[in-house]
């Protein structure tokens, strides 16, 4: 039932994908439900289409049956999928950005209460908790860092593919460049601090090139990882990778500027150390030449070195 929702995920076209899965939508909150879902029907809601765009595709009202729980979670996550393509357009409007993830947010509890050992349902729980985390402040950036570790750890037991390697390598990023403070207050939340490594990160996130080559965003915290070793050259070839890469949406585009800030950061802190190395080499003090007295005095003061080396003093004599 889900043929025509994935056709537009795969196509990443969003706002069709959501238009459809809001259409079947379950109107209240799985939790109040009592027994299995195999006898029940949902149909439209009528409330969610009227804020819909009034083109585009609709399906008929048999089409719109969820008959088990599965299912649900199905469309639960495909929903979440469809926010988080939209949500990748509003780069520049955080507002609309925050509100579409956390509808995605709210679509991945559903399903994971329903299937919380689906490999599907745990990938887009950990894609959506960590991109809400990214953008929320402080306190309710660590709750949900929490969170996205939970699901993370679980995806990884379940079906790790590129996407978990790369998610969680890019936590362990984020874990080794805590502040002192986040770090304090994540212990005040959770009792333990968080720790990583950035070769921690820099595995998983190797490992996800391998899996599936090329993708922005691994590249560029790969990237990341190596600037932070202080290995540029190796950060520089995985930047230079990703201008060769066509943006497909905001997002996309803000990666690629960061990518072309770091190229200029390196080049600009490369460009200094020459300069630095440049600068010692010419203060470098050049010896004098010397008269003819001084080479005079030179070479009596090394014949009394030499004559002093024929009869080596010995410690007894002092004895």
């Amino acid at each position: 039932m889900f043929a025509e929702i994935d056709k537009y995920l795969d196509e990443y076209d969003g706002e069709n994908a959501y238009r459809i899965a809001k259409q079947v939508f379950l109107p209240f909150d799985v939790q109040l439900i009592k027994g299995p879902l195999k006898s029940m029907k949902f149909v439209i809601m009528d409330f969610a289409l009227s804020s819909l765009p009034l083109s585009g595709p609709t399906y008929s009202i048999d089409k719109l049956i969820v008959k088990t729980e599965a299912e649900y979670a199905g469309l639960c996550h495909r929903l979440a999928h469809a926010c988080y393509i939209l949500s990748n357009y509003c780069q520049t409007n955080e507002e609309r950005r925050k509100t579409l993830l956390i509808e995605a947010h709210d679509a991945c509890k559903k399903a994971y209460k329903i299937e919380p050992k689906d490999a599907d349902v745990l990938k887009w729980c950990s894609i959506i908790t960590g991109s809400l985390a990214e953008i929320s402040g402080n306190r309710e950036k660590i709750e949900l860092g929490h969170e996205f570790k939970m699901y993370l750890d679980k995806a990884a037991e379940v079906a790790p593919d590129s996407a978990i390697y790369h998610m969680r390598g890019r936590f362990f990023y984020e874990v080794a460049n805590l502040s002192w403070l986040e770090r304090t207050a994540a212990t005040a939340l959770f009792g333990t601090p968080p720790t990583a490594t950035i070769d921690e990160s820099l595995a998983d996130l190797l490992k996800a090139e391998e899996l599936n080559p090329g993708e922005l965003d691994n590249l560029l915290f790969i990237a990341k990882c190596y600037l932070a070793k202080g290995e540029h050259s190796k950060a520089r070839t995985y930047l230079l990778r990703m201008k060769a890469t066509t943006a497909i949406d905001r997002a996309d585009e803000a990666m690629l500027d960061e990518a072309n800030n770091l190229l200029k950061s390196i080049a600009s802190t490369e460009s200094d150390s020459e300069k630095q190395s440049t600068q010692k080499i010419s203060e470098r003090k050049v010896e004098p030449a010397l008269s003819e007295g001084d080479k005079k005095e030179e070479r009596l003061s090394n014949r009394e070195i030499d004559e002093t080396d024929q009869y080596p003093l010995v410690m007894s004599e002092f004895i």
